[in-house]
């Protein structure tokens, strides 16, 4: 299904339109819009007014203007003919962009529009209601929708041009609004201007999640096999056989405490043993949480395997880790880590 969009023209030109091949997108893939109709003496910016979605620089013809990943504003002159331009879902919600004509001229802007699109997710579905308990004789005794993962995704993103410094300035540490709630960890570091690409993960779970609890406490993790070496990942403790974590050395994790009534990100490294340890380091990581979705945003630099794995948990207790819930992406904990999608 095409989605088209038809923009105000000035009296006498030729209306311009904003045409998609789709209405819909899927998380961490990528779009197209194009844009046709007389330009004039015009030239035609194209920025995103949402954190959904991102272009990616790369379109039909070149931008003119130098192109950043989520400031997103690319320019297009009409001697260039009519534009085609890339975007990348980042998360489930409406993706809306803003085309805008500007005569040389006159200095006047002579349309404006913001065509909308949705990006859906399309990942891995999860079986709804497969709680489980982290020792693999026991029931769950919990079982509520906000840690009932229902979907999950994960890609390499390394074949565009979107910096991870991008959203770092587009995703600010402690932002909440109808965007989501932005979460770094406390020790967060800057990313490199010239990162290579990141770790898109998301999760999806069975209801929305609450910014606030008086009596639940959560933790979603993406939790990842990260330096290909096995001698130092974590290995589950009796009784614990269904252990969330196991073969796993390096742990993204989103915690609420209800008790202090507060959102953190945890990020840790597996240290050898024995003892194993858990150390928690800085990152540059960004993670929104977003109705029914999380999102982690992980630098590749902050990964030192060539191929690391991962898999999502999702865990839910009263306190102290009794009566509590959880599930994880695959059948269950002590299944691999899967590899991500490929870029």
């Amino acid at each position: 299904m095409s989605v088209v969009a038809l923009l105000a023209a000035c009296p006498g030109e030729e209306a311009i339109s904003v045409t998609s091949s789709a209405a819909e997108v899927c998380v961490g893939a990528t779009g197209t819009l194009d844009v046709s109709g007389r330009l004039g003496n015009d030239t035609l910016t194209v920025d995103t007014t949402s954190v959904r979605a991102a272009l990616t620089g790369r379109g039909t013809p070149a931008p003119a203007s130098d192109f950043r990943g989520f400031v997103n504003r690319v320019e297009y002159r009409s001697a260039d003919g009519e534009p085609s331009f890339e975007f990348y879902c980042l998360r489930e919600g409406p993706a809306e962009f803003r085309v805008r004509g500007f005569d040389l001229e006159t200095e006047a802007i002579t349309f404006e529009r913001f065509p909308g699109l949705e990006c859906i997710e399309c990942g891995a579905v999860d079986p709804i209601g497969d709680f489980i308990d982290s020792i693999s004789t026991q029931a769950a005794t919990r079982r509520e929708g906000v840690f009932d993962l229902v979907a999950s995704f994960a890609k390499y993103t390394r074949d565009f041009d979107l910096r991870f410094a991008d959203f770092q300035e587009a995703l600010p540490c402690g932002q909440d609004d109808v965007d989501g709630l932005v979460l770094c960890s406390d020790d967060a570091l800057a990313s490199a201007a010239d990162e290579e690409g990141f770790l898109h993960v998301t999760m999806k779970l069975a209801e929305p999640i609450s910014r606030s609890s008086e009596s639940t406490s959560l933790v979603y993790a993406a939790v990842l096999e990260s330096d290909g070496d096995t001698a130092n990942d974590w290995v589950a403790q009796p009784p614990f056989d269904w252990d969330l974590f196991q073969q796993t050395d390096r742990w993204y994790q989103v915690v609420y405490d209800h008790q202090a009534d507060r959102w953190s990100l945890v990020v840790t490294q597996v240290e050898p043993g024995p003892p194993q340890t858990q150390t928690t380091v800085p990152s540059a990581a960004r993670v929104v949480v977003d109705g029914q979705q999380i999102s982690f945003l992980i630098p590749r630099g902050e990964l030192s395997g060539a191929f690391p794995t991962v898999r999502m948990t999702s865990f839910g207790h009263g306190g102290m880790f009794l009566m509590r819930g959880a599930d994880v992406s695959g059948s269950d904990p002590t299944e691999a880590p899967r590899a991500p999608d490929p870029a």
